[in-house]
């Protein structure tokens, strides 16, 4: 056997020996102790892969007390205030208020709540006053003015026609003509009763009273009553309806029904 290939094994049988021996100093043993393995809440790891950004008065936020905001179909962010709308694209603040638009003139004082999206791309915004405005191709419309004594809108929902659900002192629904009608509610319900409303997976809606009844009504106005134990003292109300058809209300906290049980 030639010197060269005697060096050659050599070689690279050392080069192994040298491998295994830094492998070994590296892997703990059987018997060393394993230190714990601390996983962190799920919450705080997908937050440490978010940049964060604050915007105050002072970075150009013209005034505080926001009090809900929604994403308009051309993309930007809509801030309610009490002062009016704030319109955000990421950089900059828009002020929109009854002095540049006479669709936000309010009668009272109060917060500007920009509401839904509809399926259609418009934005419906509730005055302080009661009256209802849409906002469709960067203008505003009042579709339900302040003295039809709808009082303060507290929420909309879209069904699955397209027909808005609007709750206030009273119901009422808003169709694809904009024609503004009463539902028909459940025997024995009245409009004051009504404690909320929630859009089912399909055309109909789910409706909870202030004395702790839960009704589906259909899309034909047909109503059933769903019987749910009434635990608490505030009333029952809707939350919404998961695409796996499980509802969940806010009875004494939140709970949830699911079909056959």
């Amino acid at each position: 056997m030639s010197q060269p290939n005697i060096r050659g094994r050599i070689g690279a049988l050392s080069q192994h020996l040298v491998a295994v021996v830094c492998i070994g100093a590296v892997m703990p043993s059987e018997s060393a102790a394993q230190a714990p393995v601390v996983e962190r809440p799920l919450a705080e790891r997908l937050l440490a892969h978010m940049h964060h950004t604050a915007w105050t008065d002072r970075d150009g936020l013209p005034v505080s007390g926001i009090n809900a905001t929604r994403r308009s179909g051309d993309g930007y962010l809509w801030i309610g205030t009490s002062g009016g709308l704030l319109r955000f694209d990421g950089v900059r603040f828009v002020r929109f208020d009854s002095t540049n638009h006479p669709a936000l003139r309010s009668a009272v004082a109060g917060a500007f709540v920009p509401q839904l999206l509809d399926r259609d791309g418009a934005l419906w915004i509730s005055r302080p006053d009661g009256a209802l405005v849409q906002y469709r191709d960067r203008t505003f419309h009042e579709v339900v003015p302040a003295n039809r004594n709808t009082g303060r809108i507290s929420t909309i929902t879209e069904d699955g026609l397209g027909r808005l659900w609007v709750n206030c002192n009273r119901l009422f629904i808003i169709d694809r003509q904009g024609t503004i009608k009463a539902p028909t509610l459940p025997p024995g319900v009245t409009f004051e009763q009504v404690q909320g409303i929630a859009r089912d997976t399909a055309n109909g809606m789910w409706l909870g009273t202030r004395t702790g009844q839960m009704w589906h009504l259909d899309a034909d106005g047909t109503a059933t009553r769903i019987p749910v134990a009434y635990s608490g003292d505030s009333g029952m109300r809707p939350l919404l309806q998961s695409r796996d058809g499980i509802l969940w209300i806010l009875n004494h906290g939140v709970e949830y029904l699911r079909r056959g049980t």
